[in-house]
């Protein structure tokens, strides 16, 4: 049995029928440890009992981890940290220090947990590496262990030496709709693997850690409803949604599994070099600011890894950018890059051009190292840049694609990508039927803020539905005809051999793609959704 309906739109004729009423949603944490004196439960840290909680699971490199009373990341004289101690050499390699084999009961699940963070900090004289010419402590990583007990990584970022001496906040994201090891993550790993860079790390490491935890929305109370939108219309595309609603700016990017992307030379098959994007529907000028972009980025220039950090247009120092943005009479497309230009934006300008339109092919040419072409149907733009700022963009060069809000009300308006190609065969992804959350993981590495924000939409996909929280137990239903004497509302599996619609939490919303199998035979379909009965 059911309760609650809350409709969605009729199918046929997009009018909000319904809604209920919503508080609004904060953001929550579920600490796994702030390594406070009291430490966990009866193992009392300011008595030297850490190691009954944190110890290290596997890697010879590991020395020890105590609690550090005189090391705080917010200077509180009443809390303190972990201190991590290791010694890397050839053949000592690793270490993995973790919570125990069931450091949650029960288990944390990242379908409502969005996000791993923590304050981290390195004493100047550890152990060094080097990545694209940027000196760092190594590639720190996050993660939890797998019930066959293997290990599974949320992600990592690069220690740089510059930056990680002093405290500094790691926010990394996780999702269970990417990884699904991640809807029970029953223990914390922190790990570093000397050789990940070259050279591998040698010597002595000494790194503090403090105020873990999970981010995500506050459960709200049961009695409230959520709020159900229009049923929009789905195409055979790549979406990018703009959901990670903590910032304007927050990213959401794919980017090349390669880092051969570089036209310099004509790469492997020559000039022309070309860069194109075709993009099947954008959101309306009034969400001014809104950008597709793609990012050009040699990893010489590039301060952290290439896939740590969605920010990498900001934090390399060499970049170039095509940006597609809404402005309120029209749209533009600009190209430009910088050089030599760290936590900054792409101010050196190549080429730009103005339209009533987006959807079509946006396409950059490369005619030879340093001229070339930007196109967008009939209209095209050429430029010139000085052969020594062409040449810091040789290989190894990634290219990003992705969105950015930019402005608070183009929150949750996405973009839909038809296909990427570069250089005709280096990439010549075609989104247009795709089977969905199956992005080509040979070609594409997910890097954005909230890795749910990337959908690929399967053949057959009719529209796309979305309610606001309480969001976790309330499905999708669907009836034929809302008068009394009516089927009721069923389950639009019942349409479909009982395949179940797909959805996805992003940020505070749940999507889910409706199908055309799972929409009845007949002139009028209506959408709810109603939490069951407990």
């Amino acid at each position: 049995m059911k309760r609650n309906p809350t409709l969605a739109a009729a199918l046929l004729g997009a009018v909000i029928l319904a809604a209920g009423n919503l508080a609004q949603a904060q953001t929550t944490n579920f600490f796994v440890d702030r390594f406070d004196p009291s430490g966990q439960g009866t193992n009392i840290y300011s008595s030297g009992m850490i190691t009954n909680v944190w110890g290290n699971w596997f890697g010879s490199a590991w020395q020890s981890n105590v609690w550090d009373s005189a090391s705080d990341s917010s200077n509180n004289p009443a809390s303190g940290s972990m201190k991590i101690v290791a010694s890397f050499a050839p053949g000592i390699d690793q270490f993995v220090v973790f919570n125990g084999f069931n450091g949650f009961v029960p288990g944390v699940n990242a379908l409502q947990w969005t996000n791993l963070q923590c304050d981290v900090r390195f004493d100047p004289g550890s152990a060094t590496s080097v990545n694209g010419g940027v000196t760092n402590f190594g590639h720190l990583e996050f993660g939890t262990g797998t019930p066959t007990f293997g290990q599974t990584y949320f992600g990592g970022v690069d220690a740089v030496t510059s930056v990680y001496t002093n405290w500094t906040h790691v926010s990394i994201p996780i999702s269970a709709i990417i990884n699904p090891d991640f809807t029970n993550i029953y223990t914390l790993i922190i790990h570093i693997y000397g050789p990940y860079y070259t050279p591998a790390l040698a010597g002595n490491t000494t790194l503090w850690i403090d105020n873990i935890k999970f981010v995500g929305r506050t459960n709200l109370a049961t009695t409230e409803r959520p709020i159900v939108a229009p049923l929009q219309k789905a195409t055979h595309a790549l979406r990018f949604f703009a959901g990670d609603t903590s910032a304007t700016y927050m990213r959401e990017n794919i980017a090349t599994a390669y880092d051969s992307m570089s036209w310099i030379d004509g790469g492997m098959f020559g000039f022309p070099f070309t860069y194109a994007i075709t993009v099947a529907n954008f959101p309306d000028k009034v969400y001014q600011g809104y950008e597709y972009h793609m990012f050009l980025v040699p990893l010489n220039y590039l301060r952290y890894g290439a896939y740590d950090n969605s920010f990498v247009d900001y934090d390399a120092t060499n970049l170039m950018s095509l940006r597609i943005v809404a402005n309120t009479t029209n749209y533009v497309g600009i190209l430009s890059y910088k050089v030599n230009s760290p936590s900054g934006n792409a101010n050196l300008p190549l080429a730009t051009i103005g339209s009533t339109t987006v959807a079509g092919q946006w396409k950059v040419t490369f005619n030879d190292n340093v001229s070339g072409t930007l196109t967008y149907g009939t209209n095209s733009a050429s430029f010139t840049m000085p052969a020594p700022d062409a040449a810091t963009f040789a290989d190894p060069l990634v290219a990003y694609f992705g969105i950015q809000a930019n402005n608070t009300n183009a929150y949750w308006q996405s973009t839909d990508i038809s296909q990427i190609t570069i250089s005709n065969t280096v990439i010549d992804d075609n989104f247009s039927s795709p089977v969905i959350f199956n992005l080509d993981t040979g070609n594409w590495t997910v890097v954005a803020s909230i890795p749910s924000c990337i959908w690929e939409a399967m053949p057959g996909a009719r529209s796309w539905m979305n309610w606001t929280v309480p969001e976790d137990t309330y499905t999708p239903v669907v009836s034929t005809n809302l008068h009394a004497g009516s089927p009721g509302w069923l389950d639009p599996a019942v349409y479909n051999g009982n395949i179940p619609v797909v959805s996805a939490l992003i940020g505070d919303q749940r999507w889910a793609l409706i199908l055309s199998n799972n929409v009845p035979a007949g002139k009028s379909a209506f959408f709810a959704v109603r939490k069951p009965l407990q």
